[in-house]
């Protein structure tokens, strides 16, 4: 196929020297009926005759009225000459959106228009109507019928769609009665091209006065537009643009009425001027038949007036939509969802949009999708209720995608799901943009794929964390506390949270705390040993370092600070036990250490095992509460010890070794080791 360019219409000319003498006496019409007859066939008369000016093809015949015609004019919505093969034939258009053409009224008025059109033309022309559904037309010759869809007033691709639509119906049914030159222009059309070529045609539509609408009403609405609304003149033009009627509008019954509605439910004037251009449909909405009952409709769902405010403030698409079609079974569907009324209310509060979904497109296969990954029907209904706007994602382009980005970090299954339950604002990040970049710095820092992993599943919040205002310069605050890059990703690895926590409202008062009690290189220790201790609040830091400064004992910190309450008392009492209590009780239990070689009926053993008992009973009996601290191997005794206490805190690297020798058979001692 030809490329479509410009050029290519200007090229094609009429073929006569002038118009034949039935054009010239018509006249250009000033009124048209209808935008979206405007809309569509500027463009197709830009088509058909590139070098005469569109006005010129909406065109008025004058006739003598008759039995057949009353009328003193023919009014065709664009004619068009020099296009068909016979000479000085007429190409007269017709576009029947409007639904009364498919009435049996409507249909006797389209026949007897399209008669008296091809009895006023020369032989050879003929009438095309451009429909949206089929009727029998065979009594009607010269009359060719194209079925296209139909479009959005305003919306490009399909306007274009139904132009294309229109010229290939053309060109495959009546490519015969077109010139030669005709049909190689519109051969030449491609869709994906053709908005760059009309703007001339946008132009003339958007400009165009339609019946019922005066200069001076146009220059009260403008007027309005200007002064009242303080618009400026681009978003005018571009509201003039999108709905073209708004010209007719009345000034006093609706445009004033609409914004002082707006203005009454606590929309600022700067809020709606950015309503009404961004919906100005929303000025031809009835106040009583609309408005008002959507209004009070949100107030029934349980949204406060502020509420109501934003709704329609950020979303007033939603003042169009129905309220039986649309909002009554969305918020049905929640409720069937698991959502009460209160969560409702704080879904359409939020996030609006929700309520111009389709049930059966959107709703549910999100919902059947979030049950395929292995969330349960309580896990669903909180992800709806926390973040809404999972419902607006594409299943293909977001949630599978992002999944299998999440199995690839080494994920199973079941921590997926997790993630998703926990924080399903992960499937609205961009993969490119945060998910990949986010692990290969994970990376870079020191951690393995495996902490990877394992910093996703656990905190999957960082993956939405800034690289440049958290990540970055919360491990260089790590480093500048004293940790070494090894420490640091070992930091992250266990305690991910920490890159969220504020260097100047957290990190950096804490560290200004600890620096008035330990010493720098102490610090990085401490840190190192004990991420969490940065997260936890001023008022427990100052409270348990100032106990365990009193008992000299502050070095402990990091060890005890994540002990509960009740814990922390138990061992702030057990630290103020007197010191020769501590000391003896010391030297009762250096009997834990025995050779488990030695045969357990030898005198030796005998008085060991009646020492230890001593001890265990002594260590239970202990007025004051006992703790135990395990780090390491624990074996023989040493586990005795530490179930013998009120208060056992193990390492992440201790473990129990339990030993036993068996009495019937002589031999080595059997080990099991629990960690």
């Amino acid at each position: 196929m030809a490329t479509w360019h410009p050029a290519g219409l200007l090229v094609a000319s009429r073929h006569l020297c002038k118009a034949p003498t039935w054009w010239r006496k018509g006249r250009a019409r000033t009124l048209h009926r209808s935008y979206a007859e405007v809309e569509l066939l500027s463009r197709l008369a830009k088509l058909l005759m590139p070098a005469e000016p569109i006005r010129e093809l909406f065109r008025d015949f004058p006739v003598e009225p008759s039995e057949k015609w009353g009328s003193r004019w023919l009014c065709p919505d664009i004619t068009a000459y020099g296009v068909l093969k016979a000479e000085d034939a007429a190409l007269f258009v017709e576009y029947d959106g409007y639904y009364r053409h498919y009435c049996l009224q409507g249909y006797s008025a389209d026949e007897r228009k399209t008669n008296a059109l091809l009895q006023y033309a020369p032989a050879g022309s003929h009438v095309l109507r451009i429909r949206h559904a089929r009727l029998s037309l065979s009594s009607m010759e010269g009359s060719i019928q194209v079925i296209v869809n139909t479009w959005r007033a305003g919306h490009t691709p399909s306007l274009n769609h139904v132009l294309s639509q229109t010229v290939g119906h053309l060109l495959n049914g009546h490519q015969h009665v077109f010139r030669t030159d005709v049909c190689k222009r519109l051969h030449a059309v491609n869709e994906a091209e053709m908005e760059a070529h009309f703007s001339e045609a946008c132009k003339f539509a958007s400009q165009a006065m339609f019946t019922g609408i005066s200069d001076v009403n146009k220059a009260k609405v403008l007027g309005f537009l200007e002064e009242d609304l303080e618009l400026p003149t681009a978003t005018i033009n571009a509201l003039g643009n999108k709905l073209p009627r708004i010209w007719g509008t009345s000034i006093d019954g609706t445009l004033k009425a609409t914004a002082a509605w707006l203005d009454d439910i606590g929309l600022s004037r700067a809020q709606v001027a950015k309503v009404v251009a961004r919906q100005p449909q929303v000025l031809g909405l009835s106040i009583e038949a609309n408005l008002k009952p959507k209004a009070a409709w949100l107030e029934d769902v349980g949204l406060s007036a502020a509420q109501i405010a934003k709704v329609v403030a950020g979303f007033p698409q939603f003042l169009g939509l129905s309220i039986e079609a649309n909002l009554k079974p969305t918020v049905a569907w929640l409720e069937d969802v698991g959502l009460n009324r209160a969560q409702v209310a704080k879904v359409v509060a939020r996030h609006p949009q929700v309520l111009g979904l389709s049930i059966e497109a959107n709703l549910k296969p999100k919902a059947a999708w979030l049950e395929h990954v292995g969330l349960s029907p309580a896990q669903i209904a909180k992800v709806v209720a926390g973040f809404p706007q999972v419902l607006g994602y594409s299943i293909e382009a977001n949630l599978k995608a992002t999944v299998a980005w999440l199995e690839d970090v080494g994920l199973n299954r079941a921590q997926v799901a997790k993630v998703v339950a926990r924080h399903p604002q992960v499937l609205g990040l961009s993969i490119e943009a945060n998910l990949k970049p986010t692990a290969a710095w994970l990376e870079d820092v020191g951690l393995s794929t495996a902490q990877i992993a394992k910093v996703v599943a656990g905190f999957p919040q960082f993956l939405g964390l800034s690289m440049e205002a958290n990540l970055k310069p919360t491990v260089a605050w790590l480093e500048g506390a004293g940790l070494s890059r090894k420490q640091a990703a070992k930091a992250v690895a266990d305690h991910p949270r920490l890159l969220s926590y504020s260097i100047d409202r957290n990190l950096s008062p804490k560290l200004a705390f600890l620096q008035q009690l330990f010493s720098d290189g102490m610090i990085g220790s401490l840190i190192a040993y004990h991420p969490p201790l940065l997260g936890y609040s001023n008022a427990r830091l100052y409270h348990r370092s100032g106990i365990l400064h009193q008992h000299n004992c502050l070095l402990k910190l990091a060890k005890v600070i994540s002990l509960t309450h009740a814990q922390f008392a138990w061992f702030a009492d057990f630290a103020s036990t007197e010191d020769y209590e501590v000391s003896s009780f010391k030297e009762a239990l250096q009997c834990a250490a025995v050779d488990l070689l030695d045969n357990i009926f030898t005198p030796c053993h005998k008085r060991t095992q009646a020492a230890f008992n001593l001890a265990m009973a002594e260590l239970r009996s202990f007025p004051k509460p006992t703790l135990a601290v395990v780090q390491g191997p624990t074996a023989g005794g040493g586990v005795g010890v530490a179930l013998a206490t009120d208060i056992t805190i193990a390492a992440r690297s201790a473990y129990f070794v339990l030993t036993f020798t068996p009495t019937l058979a002589p031999g080595r001692p059997q080990v099991f080791v629990y960690s």
